[in-house]
């Protein structure tokens, strides 16, 4: 048997092999971390180039609108007919109005991206924003030719929220059904209670989204695949508006409408965009937003 002398040895061993076993496990544990903290910078940098060429791209645009029209009216100032100018001085106004939006727009990132955005919640009325939002896109679906559809049941609660913004964030999703649904179709905007929470859908004909990219559509400057150049837009509408929805505790999502749905729309294909807001942010009603 063991003596005293031998089994102090033995547990002395023991607890330094105990001891390395620890820093080696601990020596990878920390590699990993390291490892996964470089990637993330890494591609934290990658996301900052793309933003800033992106932005960048964005910024130049309108700006080289300004410019040429604005050289075009200069140099033809004397000659040209009224005519002429005011086409000049429409396509100077047109490209100062989508610079504007866009350093709006990228105001609006900024804050929400240092936690500074300031809203306003109140009790706000369901219906009746839906109904504002639609009055205000009503001549322009006309100008397209497009049907716009409303269904709000009576006796809808309301919510607390920030009335201005929610109206944002419908303006955004009826502005891109329109964009994105040829003419002579439609548009349905259908708001519905679900517990405590409200749920504003907008439903169209158009083409739809590509499989795979009803998530990417939210990111900062991303558009779907099969966006023409000519629809307009930045890629920043939808970004923030769930930026505005999760700071309601709400969620926004799009989805494809099914051909074989049956509704008023024929069973035709589009997309469904969905807003679902709680009673009132932090009401700790238990609902799962799915």
């Amino acid at each position: 048997s063991e003596t005293p002398e031998q089994l102090g040895s033995i547990g002395r061993r023991h607890d330094e092999l105990g001891e390395v076993a620890r820093l080696v496990t601990s020596f990878f544990t920390q590699r990993e971390r390291l490892v996964a903290a470089r990637r993330e910078a890494e591609a934290a940098v990658v996301a900052k180039s793309n933003f800033l060429a992106n932005i960048s791209h964005e910024l130049r645009t309108p700006m080289h609108g300004i410019l040429s029209f604005s050289r075009f009216g200069l140099r033809d100032s004397k000659t040209a007919t009224r005519e002429d100018l005011h086409d000049n001085f429409q396509q100077i106004n047109s490209c100062g109005e989508s610079l504007l939006g866009l350093l709006n727009a990228l105001l609006d990132l900024s804050k929400f991206n240092a936690g500074r955005m300031p809203f306003a919640f109140s009790e706000v009325d369901v219906a009746d924003l839906v109904d504002v939002a639609v009055d205000e896109f009503r001549s322009y679906y006309r100008e397209r030719e497009l049907a716009l559809e409303v269904e709000i049941p009576g006796g809808l609660p309301t919510v607390v929220a920030d009335r201005t913004r929610v109206l944002q964030v419908l303006r955004n999703v009826l502005s891109n059904a329109a964009k994105f649904t040829p003419a002579h179709g439609t548009v349905r905007v259908i708001a519905s209670a679900h517990g405590d929470l409200q749920r504003i859908a907008v439903e169209d004909s158009g083409v739809g989204i590509p499989k795979g990219e009803e998530e990417k559509i939210f990111d900062k400057f991303a558009q779907a695949s099969h966006t023409s150049p000519r629809t307009g837009g930045t890629g920043l509408g939808l970004a923030i508006c769930r930026e505005i929805v999760k700071a309601h505790e709400g969620r926004i999502w799009a989805e494809n409408r099914l051909a074989s749905e049956a509704d008023p729309l024929g069973g035709r294909l589009g997309t469904r965009f969905i807003v679902r807001l709680p009673a009132s942010p932090g009401s700790g009603t238990g609902v799962p937003l799915q």
